[in-house]
């Protein structure tokens, strides 16, 4: 499991808390709305506001889609936690006849809600993870054939009978049942169920306990385009398998214990434009061959026993725009071979030893868009080499070095508009300075040293849609 929550800390690395406001009114409400969307993520709404949201959205018709995100309510602490909107919320909402798309993930949300939520016929679009349904649950909202999209990620008693029932839905598009841990599994059976579905593009089954004989099942799906079994059991007869598919686009089969001969597979397609590898243990040899792949756009290879030899590999690769090669072996060698693309935009390196040199090495290249550099050894000096690039929009250096100079660097940038800096050492006058910046979006500052003067300007700037400040390390 050690690979697991490796990569489940890797992708946490850049969520989307915002800093939290007691968003509860009316008034409140109506700065909330854009375009036809009424948007509280990381939601306060609580039993006790329910009449007045009801009333709020009976009074606005336009409003079509609801985000109520409980995920990240408690991320700072029980201190700021929020109750839960439970089947209460579900069961009013489900008898509005104007909303089509409504997210409750993390609400507490159990099968009596989402049978309230089947009945609604409006519904396309359904966002349920992170609750409490069983298999009565979705049976119900697999009878609901007005849905196109659905996410029930992360409810643990969802098992095979759920797939079957689902399998005979006609009008789905998206499904993700992503349910790490789960104490009933989906297995062979509901990936073999799924597999005869004709709607569904995009499947999400990570987490499971499928093999290649559900892999051989699914790899015979004309319909998909998207299809993500991160950690299951497919190994490299079920990846060999999913590699003659020719219409998916998008494959993520990390952590399935693959090997060099499983990678082979997919040298020579010509469909898959995404691929995903991460947390198998490939290796140069069978890295360097799937180079050689032109019609690969987007890799990720985390954790995959690499050293210099496939990243200059990578680096020579003629279409790759976006490479996640964090836990790897890369030295400065392979950090020059990456920083020559001519390709790459997009680039993750996060547990991968990179200090300051390497980052200037990198910021040569002019071109990046997007840098993840997580909980690397990279202080002022790579931040200041950063904060020179003007095309970058998304920077995270999560648990770096980075102090005021280097903040106070990227707080100039004026392309930029998502920041990670929580666990760094910046305090006031960095948190003054990024204050005063127009372009930025969202924004992570947990754990630094920021006092209230940093606080305070912070929370007033008008341009930030995302701010986390959580609990500084004030000495």
């Amino acid at each position: 499991m050690k690979k697991v929550f490796l990569g489940l800390l890797i992708a946490s690395l850049f969520t989307n808390p915002s800093y939290a406001e007691r968003c509860v009114d009316v008034n409140c409400f109506k700065t909330h709305i854009k375009d036809n969307m009424l948007d509280l993520p990381d939601s306060e709404i609580t039993g006790k506001e329910l009449p007045a949201l009801m009333t709020f959205l009976n009074a606005h018709p336009n409003i079509t889609t609801i985000n109520l995100n409980y995920t990240t309510a408690c991320l700072d602490g029980p201190d700021v936690c929020w109750d839960y909107i439970r089947d209460a919320g579900a069961i009013a909402l489900a008898k509005s006849t104007s909303l089509t798309h409504i997210n409750l993930s993390g609400a507490h949300i159990t099968d009596d809600g989402a049978k309230a939520l089947a009945a609604n016929s409006h519904l396309t679009h359904l966002n349920l993870a992170m609750n409490e349904l069983s298999d009565d649950g979705v049976i119900a909202l697999a009878n609901n054939q007005a849905l196109t999209y659905l996410n029930i990620d992360w409810n643990s008693a969802v098992t095979d009978t759920s797939m079957i029932a689902l399998a005979k839905h006609a009008s789905l598009k998206y499904l993700s049942v992503n349910t790490f841990m789960s104490n009933e599994p989906i297995t062979d059976e509901g990936a073999i169920a799924i597999a005869k579905n004709q709607s569904i593009e995009y499947l999400d089954l990570s987490g499971k306990q499928i093999t290649a004989k559900g892999a051989i099942a699914l790899a015979k799906n004309t319909t998909l385009r998207t299809l993500n079994l991160y950690h299951n059991a497919i190994g490299d007869q079920g990846a060999a398998a999913l590699a003659k598919n020719t219409t998916l686009r998008s494959l993520n089969i990390g952590s399935n214990n693959i090997s060099s001969y499983g990678v082979r597979a997919f040298v020579n397609t010509t469909n898959f434009a995404t691929l995903g590898l991460g947390d198998n243990t490939i290796g140069d040899e069978s890295a360097v061959a799937l180079a050689n792949n032109v019609n690969i756009n987007y890799l990720n290879v985390d954790n995959a026993g690499l050293s210099d030899r496939s990243f200059i590999a990578f680096g020579q690769h003629p279409k790759l725009l976006s490479l996640s090669a964090s836990l790897n072996r890369i030295t400065m060698t392979g950090i020059q071979a990456l920083a020559s693309s001519t390709s790459l935009s997009s680039l993750t390196l996060n547990f991968s030893n990179l200090n300051d040199e390497m980052i200037i090495a990198l910021s040569r290249n002019t071109k990046w868009t997007t840098l993840n550099f997580g909980i690397n050894q990279i202080s002022d000096k790579g931040a200041e080499a950063l904060a020179k690039l003007n095309h970058l929009r998304e920077v995270n250096l999560y648990q770096n070095q980075v102090g005021d100079m280097g903040a106070s660097a990227l707080a100039k940038n004026t392309s930029i508009q998502r920041l990670q800096l929580a666990y760094n050492h910046i305090s006031d006058p960095a948190a003054i300075a990024l204050a005063t910046n127009a372009t930025l979006k969202w924004l992570d500052v947990t754990g630094n040293r920021i006092g209230d003067a940093g606080i305070q300007a912070l929370s007033h700037n008008k341009t930030l849609e995302y701010l986390r400040m959580g609990k500084q390390n004030i000495v």
